[in-house]
């Protein structure tokens, strides 16, 4: 065998070894990569889990109301990320603040996991009469520096709690004072600014974080 020979297999010997090298580690980083995703639950798995996805998102109209700095805000605010919004109000005894606290530690999980890029929190006001943008903004502020608020005319949040099936009336307790029942799930809107699904409660943030996760996954815009 001429030294030429035995030079061109040691050759093919290492390029054998290189591409059988090469291709294990492709396999190794996939497989990795799959196993750092979310799983993607089923649609009973979703309820099972107090999350609702439409098949067909809905489109919002449009709106004309203040964020929680009292700058105008209209659907826009809604696009290119998304959005986790609670319907309640800053004189709300318990149910708001304890949605607000499980959307402060959902946003917490998910920012440990690498994944709040793109995500908003948001607390739209069912009782704008009291809640204007000055008392608004440091009440979500309190819960998270990153939240965010909607509030301004009454009609205007009326029309847009109906684009996202909440429902809410003024209770009146005397002439003096009224409180406000709504609804309370937490709307998802998706990055198109259109209404994608709702979490029923009881919230837990790790369930919340699970079902998010998986319908984020899974999207296809």
């Amino acid at each position: 065998m001429t030294a030429a020979v035995t030079s061109q297999q040691s050759k093919g010997i290492k390029w054998t070894l290189a591409l059988t090298v090469g291709f294990s580690l492709l396999m190794l980083i996939g497989f990795l990569w799959k196993f750092t995703q979310p799983r993607v639950l089923s649609t009973p798995e979703l309820r099972a889990n107090n999350a609702f996805v439409f098949e067909t998102a809905r489109i919002p109209r449009p709106f004309q109301l203040l964020d929680e700095s009292g700058a105008p805000a209209d659907n826009s605010i809604f696009e290119g990320k998304w959005t986790l919004a609670f319907f309640g109000f800053v004189n709300c005894p318990d149910i708001c603040p304890s949605a607000m606290a499980q959307m402060r530690d959902m946003k917490a999980m998910l920012e440990n996991q690498g994944r709040a890029e793109n995500v908003q929190f948001m607390l739209v006001s069912v009782d704008p009469d009291r809640d204007s943008a000055e008392i608004l903004g440091p009440y979500v502020r309190f819960f998270d520096e990153d939240f965010r608020g909607l509030t301004g005319e009454y009609l205007q949040v009326k029309q847009l709690a109906a684009d996202f099936n909440v429902a809410f009336n003024k209770v009146y307790a005397d002439e003096s004072y009224y409180s406000v029942d709504h609804s309370g799930n937490i709307a998802l809107i998706n990055p198109y600014g259109h209404y994608q699904g709702f979490f029923k409660p009881p919230f837990l943030p790790s369930q919340l974080v699970l079902t998010f996760n998986s319908i984020r996954q899974s999207w296809r815009g």
